[in-house]
């Protein structure tokens, strides 16, 4: 009873507590032992950033959905992700998806705004087309502009996709754990 008098629900408890748990336990297990990103062109800098981005959008996207509940507002769920577990749907989702569209945000779009706009203005143009390219529902773009934003500055700051896809494949791969 004190959950839902703190507006929590016991699924949302739950799911924090997953979160939480694997975000701090890989983060520790990181930095503890020293995980070295697999050739993949980045730095140890850029792969632990990249990991710490996959969480705050994943503790971001529970806080949206938190608060959505909150305030009574009816959450459209992900049905063919639902219904469907095949293993060429979650290789979509948690590899060839998170390549195409980092190849296309940050590999080509970015590189092309930062030519025309201010650092600043380039990531939020890029965060916010990513969001509304990802439009299902409305409920579901805020976050993930949010997430835009965090890759784009992710893409900026490393100098290299590489990290971004990181990132997309560790939040895809949870979200779909999750559901």
């Amino acid at each position: 009873m004190a959950s839902i008098a703190m507006g929590l629900s016991v699924h949302v408890e739950k799911l924090w507590a997953a979160v939480g748990s694997a975000g701090i336990l890989s983060i520790a297990l990181i930095y503890r032992i020293g995980v070295e990103p697999l050739s993949l062109g980045m730095s140890s800098r850029a792969f632990r950033l990249a990991l710490v981005i996959a969480f705050i959008q994943l503790v971001v996207s529970n806080v949206w959905i938190e608060t959505l509940v909150m305030f009574n507002v009816e959450l459209e769920p992900q049905q063919l992700l639902l219904e469907e577990r095949s293993l060429a749907l979650i290789l979509y989702v948690t590899v060839a998806a998170p390549f195409f569209e980092e190849f296309l945000f940050r590999g080509f779009l970015l590189p092309s705004l930062l030519e025309e706009l201010s650092i600043k203005m380039a990531i939020l143009c890029n965060g916010i087309a990513f969001g509304l390219m990802h439009w299902s529902s409305l409920q579901a773009v805020p976050p993930l502009i949010c997430f835009g934003v965090m890759l784009s500055y992710l893409r900026w700051r490393e100098g290299s996709t590489s990290s971004c896809i990181v990132a997309h494949v560790i939040n895809n791969a949870a979200v779909l754990m999750l559901l």
